[in-house]
């Protein structure tokens, strides 16, 4: 029998991924996990279709993308890209949250004149 408590545990994940993507809808995130998931594991799930296109030069064969399909992934593997995935998130949020205002502090600090030092240096 599989391990009861990884439900909640990616759940869990799951929850907190969305919460900091409020905009998206649950299938939307999905979608983006697997893509994600896959591009970031050798292109693990993905299936391919081929079309093909007759011109007056020949017939082209082409090979598509159709779908990432995870139906074999293991829990625990994606527990741990979940974790990993989340940890991303944060880590993209953290860089945004840097407000104008703050930049604009920081950017005063930067170009600011050093008026004790010219005065020490002045009077020495």
């Amino acid at each position: 029998m599989r391990e009861p408590e990884r439900i909640k545990r990616v759940l869990n994940l799951l929850q907190q991924i969305w919460e900091l993507q409020p905009d998206s809808r649950f299938m939307q995130m999905i979608s983006n996990i697997q893509w994600n998931y896959s591009a970031d594991n050798n292109d693990a799930g993905k299936e391919y279709s081929y079309s093909k296109w007759e011109t007056p030069k020949g017939i082209i064969f082409n090979k598509d993308v159709a779908n990432v399909d995870l139906f074999y992934l293991e829990d625990d593997k994606l527990e741990e890209y979940l974790k990993g995935y989340l940890d991303k998130l944060n880590e993209y949020h953290k860089q945004q949250d840097k407000t104008i205002s703050d930049l604009r502090k920081e950017l005063a600090v930067k170009t600011a004149p050093n008026h004790g030092l010219l005065d020490l240096h002045r009077r020495g």
